[in-house]
């Protein structure tokens, strides 16, 4: 069975140059963070749709367990538009990266949650998962057995499965580009509606962690 570059070899190679990225990022270049500024500006620019517990709901994705990595890279993507949405843009445009590092660091310090899967879902939302399909790999090869990610490889665990639904579908209509290498744009189209729904609704499920 053949995946074209969604083959493991290529996979591994992902994870490679993410490992290495991370490893020649000085710590010199780590800044201090203030929580109490990074509250006041998610308070004031996030929490009406994240809510204060950056636990988000249905389309307002969870935020809370999230790889700080991952976030940064969301924001700066909303503000060069390489990411497109009407609604994040006024929020981000204006952020330096000083606000942008506070409002994560106060983000880490929140615990996630997660919803409860639907049971008449779960054998074949655990199987695209976990084992991937014969069109489909396993998400689990890039965002690891237990849906934490890593890096710029999003954490799911936990994740609002209306979201995710809503982004496999922005992948497959070309509407949402900022993936690695292209790749959730092709595995999105690979996936029927029906089965969209179903591995959301179990990473939905999944045990997210603080």
């Amino acid at each position: 069975m053949e995946w074209k570059k969604f083959d493991m070899l290529n996979i591994v190679r992902q994870f490679l140059l993410i490992a290495i990225s991370l490893l020649v990022i000085s710590p010199l270049n780590a800044n201090a963070v203030d929580l109490e500024k990074g509250q006041k500006a998610y308070t004031t620019g996030c929490a009406s749709c994240h809510l204060s517990t950056a636990q988000g709901t249905g389309a307002f994705p969870q935020l809370a367990g999230q790889d700080s990595t991952y976030l940064k890279k969301q924001i700066r993507d909303f503000q060069n538009g390489t990411r497109q949405s009407a609604i994040m843009a006024p929020f981000v445009k204006d952020l330096t990266e000083p606000v942008i590092e506070d409002i994560n660091a106060y983000i880490a310090t929140l615990a996630p949650n997660n919803e409860a899967a639907d049971p008449k879902l779960v054998a074949r939302g655990a199987q695209i998962y976990h084992a991937g399909i014969e069109k489909a790999p396993a998400c689990a090869a890039c965002h690891g057995p237990k849906a934490r990610g890593i890096a710029n490889i999003p954490a799911l665990a936990g994740q609002h499965a209306d979201y995710i639904v809503a982004q496999l579908q922005a992948f497959q209509a070309g509407t949402r580009k900022n993936d690695v290498n292209s790749m959730m744009e092709d595995i999105a189209s690979r996936l029927s509606d029906p089965d969209k729904r179903a591995v959301a609704s179990y990473i939905s499920g999944i045990q997210a962690t603080h």
